[in-house]
């Protein structure tokens, strides 16, 4: 669906269209919910926090800027939802915040570590999705697939320097995006 369908879909849907509304969570639940498993890794989880997740969409498209791509806005609303998931799995049931704060203090560092890469990882990927389409083509056959630049570009039938263009602009963008979020630092490049 291209941008502009998008923002056709979510005009439908604010105007009350209940076919409009089934087609939003078809296009999407698929997405929401493979976010959504891999944070919280638990299938039951997981499809509570994807109804979760397009019910709040839904509800709140009114806030969402045209300007900016749908999946990113969405997206942030699957990471928050796992996010307040865990916490409140993780805190036992009639104890005090104080107590939980202390108890997250003595979690073994190696715990803590893959939680924060886990994140990381998330966020990386709901970054790329902000990317140009040409970018993240070129950033997940370069390094997800492992393809030379060559391959490439015999692929996607452009110049060698195109595809180096392509993945310095990508890498470039990936990194602002990922520092106006502070997933990194600005001393970070």
């Amino acid at each position: 669906m291209t941008e502009t369908s998008e923002i056709q879909l979510v005009d439908r849907c604010l105007e009350g269209e209940p076919d409009a509304t089934v087609l939003f969570v078809r296009k999407f639940e698929r997405l929401v919910y493979s976010i959504a498993i891999r944070m919280l890794g638990h299938h039951q989880d997981a499809e509570d926090v994807t109804q979760e997740s397009l019910t709040r969409a839904i509800r709140h498209l009114g806030n969402w800027n045209p300007a900016r791509p749908l999946k990113p806005w969405l997206l942030a609303i699957v990471v928050n939802r796992c996010k307040s998931r865990l916490s409140l799995k993780s805190r036992p049931r009639g104890s005090s915040l104080e107590e939980h704060s202390a108890q997250h203090l003595s979690v073994p560092a190696t715990q803590t570590q893959s939680a924060i890469q886990a994140e990381t990882a998330l966020q990386i990927q709901v970054a790329m999705e902000s990317l140009k389409p040409e970018y993240r083509q070129v950033f997940e056959l370069f390094y997800k697939e492992e393809r030379s630049v060559d391959e490439i570009s015999q692929l996607l039938n452009v110049p060698e320097g195109t595809v180096k263009t392509w993945l310095h602009r990508g890498r470039k963008a990936l990194a602002t995006i990922l520092k106006e979020r502070q997933v990194i630092s600005e001393s970070l490049n």
